[in-house]
Order: structure tokens, then sequence, then C-alpha cells
């Protein structure tokens, strides 16, 4: 079992899984649980060996008034309880469902709040404008 310090003054996050992941860049959390009980995350990792993985492009509609215009490389995997995630290794954005469709959709919704946030703070933080030119260049928006 690992066992992460955390910084003076921080609590742990509830969460039935870890804050680490398997795979280095994946924005969602490793499939495991941590124990939040104490001032340290005991991490437990459970078995991932049944998770399965699979990419594709996309490019095409996402929600009413979004289309991705770029095609955006998409990774789709199952975990071992059944469920699908779907991230992008561009935005570090994700989405999770029982169905493949659920997934895909949670993964819209998400990436489009992902740009309405990065488009609001781009008015006020110079270092957000880059962030959002890349969205720009993916994504084209008529709400």
């Amino acid at each position: 079992m690992n066992s992460l310090p955390l910084p003076t003054g921080q609590r742990a996050f509830a969460s039935t899984a870890s804050s680490t992941s398997s795979s280095p860049g994946w924005p969602y959390p490793a499939f495991g649980k941590a124990d939040t009980s104490g001032e340290r995350v005991r991490v437990c990792p459970v078995s991932v060996a049944k998770i399965r993985r699979s990419a594709f492009l996309y490019k095409g509609p996402l929600v009413p008034g979004w289309e991705v215009v770029k095609p955006l490389a998409l990774t789709v995997e199952r975990d071992s309880e059944g469920w699908y995630i779907i991230s992008d290794d561009v935005f570090l954005v994700y989405g999770t469902g029982p169905t493949w469709t659920e997934a895909l959709h949670d993964y819209a919704q998400s990436l489009t709040e992902s740009y309405q946030i990065t488009e609001r703070s781009a008015q006020t933080n110079e270092y957000d404008r880059p962030v959002l030119d890349v969205f720009r260049s993916f994504i084209s928006c008529n709400p």
C-alpha cells in the first residue's frame, strides 16, 4: 500500500478513487480506493488488468451549436466494472458512462464546459489566451 503525505494545512478530498493514474497524463483518477481518514492518503490499487483501450479520431458535432472542426484523438477505455471512459490528450478532458454513448455525451459536455470556462478566464488572464486559441483551432461554437 502506498502512502502519500498531504501538504501542511491541506485536507484530502474524500473520494472512492485515487488521485494517481496508472497512465501518466490521464486526467481521470486511477482505478483504486483512497483512504482519506488521516493526514496521509493511502492508495490501495485494484486490478486494472481487465481494462480495454482503443483510440479514434473524432470530427463532427458535440452538442447543439458546437462542433469539432479539426480531428481530435480520443481514447476509449472500459474498466473492469464495464464503465466507459473517453478522454483526450489535448485538453485533458474526459467523460464517463455505463455505455459508450453516455460516456461520449459526458465527454462532449465536459469539453464544452471547459471551453466556456477558458473563454471567460481568458478575458482577464493573459495565460489562458493561448489555451483558448487551441480550443478555437479544434472547436467551432455557435450556441
